[in-house]
Formats: C-alpha cells, structure tokens, sequence
C-alpha cells in the first residue's frame, strides 16, 4: 500500500478547494479503485468520491498499481491523469537491479514480484543518453507497452504484466 496525497487550490484566489469530488480510478479502464483510509487493506474501502478537506487535501492509500483521478467541478490545472503507486514492502526492500539500457530491461524474463525487484535503467539506449529511470514489475498491467515509462517484457512474450516506471 502506498499513501497519496494531494491538494486542490482555486488559481485564481490559491485558496483551498473544499468539498471536490474526487474519483480515483484504474487506469486505462476507468473501473472505481479500491482505496482505504490506512495502509491496511483487511479495512473496508473508502466510498468515493473522496471530498477534499478543509485544507484541499484528499489522502489515500492503495495497492500498488496504475491510476488516475478525476474530479468535480473540473478544477484547473487537472488532476493526474495516468500515475503509479509501488511501496516496495517495507521490511523486505528485496534487491536492486542495474541495467544500461531500456533494451536490456525488455529482454528480461518476466520476473517474479517476491522479493521486490527494483530495476535502475542508466538510458534508454546508453547510459547517462537522458532515458534513465527507476522501474518496477507490476504483473497485472496490460497497457500498451509505451517505450519509457510503461515497457513490455519481450523475451517470451507476456500477455499481461508490465515494467512501470517510478516518477
């Protein structure tokens, strides 16, 4: 479970937005997420939408994952669109795996999420060529693979299951 937090302010005044609507979704589809008030996912969910505090606030925890948030009313600038969640299992931070390119890191067998394995690319083609990044194995993410921060595994060709990099 990872905690999200975030806050809506009015551009015109940078006052506080009280009482949005918020809706937090699985991306790309769209489905309601299951969040949850604490990092415990044994409690029952939140009902959404989530309303923003008094402070424009609207904390949440959930599951490692693919999101995005929507709003009411629309405020501007949006909210995100298409973001991650990945808590690397405190207490078991597993191992960290260095790579030179976004290529070697398509080329991987599809790993195993047990231990967390966190893959650190040095560039997209070559190292320090501006691409790098951070990635993790998220098993059950179908998106399009999108070339930098969404990569399918290609070495045995996998269905489902995605390298998501970590912003």
């Amino acid at each position: 479970m990872q905690k999200y937090n975030e806050s809506l302010a009015n551009i015109a005044t940078e006052l506080p937005v009280v009482g949005a609507s918020i809706f937090v979704q699985n991306y790309p589809s769209g489905t309601a997420a299951s969040v949850y008030g604490t990092d415990d996912a044994t409690l029952a969910p939140l009902i959404q939408p989530l309303k923003s505090k008094a402070d424009g606030t609207f904390p949440f925890y959930a599951p490692n994952g693919h999101y995005q948030l929507t709003q009411n009313p629309a405020v501007l600038p949006p909210l995100l669109s298409d973001f991650i969640l990945f808590d690397p299992a405190p207490g078991n931070p597993g191992e960290v795996v260095t790579l030179q390119s976004i290529a070697a890191l398509k080329a991987l067998t599809v790993p195993v999420s047990t231990p967390v394995i966190t893959y650190i690319v040095q560039g997209f083609t070559t190292p320090g060529d501006g691409g790098a990044g951070v990635f993790f194995w998220n098993a059950t993410d179908s998106t399009a693979n999108n070339g930098g921060t969404v990569i399918a595994c290609t070495a045995n060709g996998a269905a489902d299951g995605r390298f998501n990099k970590l912003f």
